[in-house]
């Protein structure tokens, strides 16, 4: 079988890093023996996997590529062969850091990843997310304990990371006195005028609008609004590829919010309005049955939201659901890009804790980063009605993200 396309996934180094706040634990209790063996995996650096034709994936004969420890996302340059990894926890001040590579998919012959720059403190703890801006001249890095978001310049002749251009601090917090004792940002993306980013704050329930000057790299303040209910803590965004429209999931709550956007709103004017929501969740979980009762009643009644990420043409959204270990699937309505109810399905996410996902750039192939159950899934996806049919997994230490 030929091979069609190779990606990157990032590993975290050990079970610690992989989920500070215990749940791996509350995997344990669930999935029991199917999962002890990731106690006993450390994650060697970033990893490369081929995919076949028929979606089955296999290890590269370079992986893994030995990288700074506790890689927690990977960017891939929208036009140059450049790759910028967020590691999680790397200075002794227990800052995380970036590092930037360079990426040789098309030379067989060589080394497919070859670092640029050595990894550099992200003035921040638990560097959780990066993204380049539209035009692939700077990287943004959020940094989850560090409250803020830093913006770098992107050096594209050295293929590496540039000089540090701004910080955006973040305030406030939330009901959740575990989870939000502070602000937490845990992503952003850049609105497709390359003049506004929005960054979701799990730790405050706040959607932060900032403008972005395309030229300098600066972000200022823009303006916020709540997610409600209290508590639900926004976590992952992502836009629609045609219609002004920002997609929300929520971490705590486990739904799905839809906004759409106002990108001429004036300064201190909110820029988005809600338009649609929906439970990730099928009605019932997780109190269905006894046995669901005894396992997750005291988890925060199974809720446990993570990525979302929305097909090239616009037609499906998908969302992932941790502790139900499934991926929802949502028809789009295609003048207005509001959810249409009921959800398609839910689908096994092929593995446990699934924490990133990503589509591939033609729409038919969705890989899933199951964390607790060290291993990354693939799945076919139907052009016609969203659907997924799953092909393969492939052992990987805590994957934390999945990259084409």
């Amino acid at each position: 079988m030929t091979t069609t396309t190779t990606i990157l996934v990032g590993g975290f180094s050990a079970p610690l890093m992989a989920e500070p706040f215990g749940y791996l634990g509350y995997s344990m209790k669930r999935h029991g023996d199917s999962i002890k063996h990731c106690l006993e995996m450390k994650g060697k650096g970033i990893y490369i996997i081929d995919i076949e034709e028929n979606g089955a994936l296999e290890y590269h004969p370079q992986s893994p590529i030995p990288a700074a420890p506790h890689p927690s996302y990977i960017a891939i340059h929208p036009s140059l062969p450049l790759v910028i990894v967020a590691h999680d926890t790397f200075t002794e001040e227990k800052n995380g850091a970036i590092s930037s590579w360079k990426l040789n998919k098309e030379e067989t012959n060589q080394t497919i990843l070859i670092q640029t720059s050595d990894p550099i403190d992200s003035k921040g703890g638990e560097a959780c997310m990066i993204d380049f801006d539209r035009s692939g001249s700077f990287i943004a890095v959020v940094n989850y304990s560090g409250q803020n978001v830093c913006i770098w310049k992107i050096n594209k002749e050295k293929l590496s990371i540039g000089e540090f251009i701004c910080e955006y601090k973040m305030n406030g917090n939330g009901p959740n006195v575990r989870r939000q004792e502070a602000a937490h940002p845990h992503s952003i993306v850049f609105h497709k005028s390359n003049k506004l980013a929005f960054i979701a704050d799990l730790g405050s329930d706040q959607i932060h609008t900032v403008n972005f000057d395309s030229e300098t790299g600066l972000i200022t303040a823009h303006s916020q609004i709540k997610i409600t209910p209290a508590g639900s803590g926004p976590r992952t965004l992502c836009l629609h590829p045609t219609l002004d429209v920002l997609y929300v999931t929520t971490e705590m709550e486990s739904e799905l919010h839809v906004f759409q956007i106002n990108s001429s709103a004036k300064i201190g004017e909110p820029s988005l309005s809600l338009i649609d929501s929906s439970p990730l969740l099928p009605e019932g979980w997780p109190f269905n049955n006894e046995k669901d009762k005894e396992k997750w009643g005291d988890f925060n009644n199974g809720k446990w939201g993570s990525h979302v990420s929305i097909h090239p043409s616009g037609k499906f959204i998908y969302a992932a659901n941790r502790l139900h270990d499934s991926i929802v699937i949502f028809k789009l309505n295609q003048d207005d890009g509001k959810l249409v109810h009921p959800p398609i399905k839910h689908v096994s996410c092929g593995g446990n804790t699934p924490r990133h996902m990503t589509l591939s750039p033609d729409g038919k192939l969705l890989l899933v980063a199951n964390q607790h159950s060290c291993e990354v899934s693939s799945f076919l996806v139907s052009e016609e009605t969203g659907d997924l049919t799953f092909v393969s997994n492939i052992p990987i230490p805590f994957p934390s993200c999945v990259a084409f």
